[in-house]
């Protein structure tokens, strides 16, 4: 449940509670919130934040690594109608692993990602990447795969352990992943001792070229843009007070 949609909750238990002028207010100030996070100068200018901090640089200045690490959520997973998994829009992820690899900055990818909300973990967001690089070109053989990680802090803890078996856990890894996602990743990853050289892609907070006055037209894709950068937020907040990235 949204943040709105628990002020309006709260709004109808006051309701009934007889409290209605400030179940009212309540009501108010949710729509304002609303409305505010809708706007894409809000939306953009928080990507635009966490963006910033990690931009995305060409693949023929990344170092050669003998590891990159690619986060999942990348694919939309084939569940019915859906015959295979399809493409979204941070399957720009997978784009850039697969250059990075086929460049030669990287000998081997390690994708991370399982089936978010439960199910099947071999039937997850790696190993379905996975087929999809072969079908690309990309040797099967230089993929290796977690399908069990469903959240940032879990993705830590599968490549730690890959890393640690194959005696290379003192060494530099490319970490690929969004740009909004790319701070807490690289703090979360540093907070458990890998060192990550960022490989950001997938910008959303790109500048247009639609007039400057649809800047300040509320539209979803905003609110949308806006509910992403303040669940990184907090979720970075999160990540320092349970102790997994280093105080800021």
């Amino acid at each position: 449940m949204g943040l709105f949609g628990l002020l309006v909750l709260v709004s109808v238990l006051l309701c009934l509670g007889g409290r209605s002028r400030l179940a009212g207010r309540l009501l108010l100030a949710g729509a304002v919130m609303l409305l505010t996070a809708s706007v894409p100068w809000v939306a953009q200018s928080l990507a635009g934040h966490l963006e910033r901090q990690y931009p995305p640089i060409p693949v023929a200045a990344l170092p050669k690594v003998e590891v990159a690490v690619m986060l999942g959520g990348v694919l939309a997973l084939p569940q019915p109608p859906r015959i295979r998994a399809e493409l979204v829009g941070s399957s720009d992820r997978l784009l850039h692993a697969f250059r990075i690899a086929r460049q030669g900055k990287a000998g081997r990818l390690f994708l991370v990602g399982g089936a978010v909300f439960g199910g099947d973990p071999a039937k997850g967001d790696a190993g379905h990447a996975r087929r999809l690089l072969a079908e690309w070109g990309l040797p099967a053989g230089r993929v290796d795969t977690a399908d069990t990680s469903r959240t940032t802090r879990e993705d830590v803890l599968a490549a730690r352990d890959y890393l640690t078996a194959r005696g290379l856990i003192d060494r530099p890894v490319v970490l690929i992943t969004s740009a909004l996602h790319m701070p807490r990743a690289v703090a979360a990853f540093r907070g458990a001792g890998i060192r990550v050289v960022p490989a950001a892609t997938d910008v959303r907070a790109a500048a247009g070229h639609s007039p400057a006055v649809f800047d300040w037209v509320p539209s979803a894709a905003a609110l949308e843009l806006t509910t992403a950068a303040l669940h990184e937020i907090a979720g970075l907040f999160y990540y320092r007070w349970r102790g997994w990235v280093p105080a800021a």
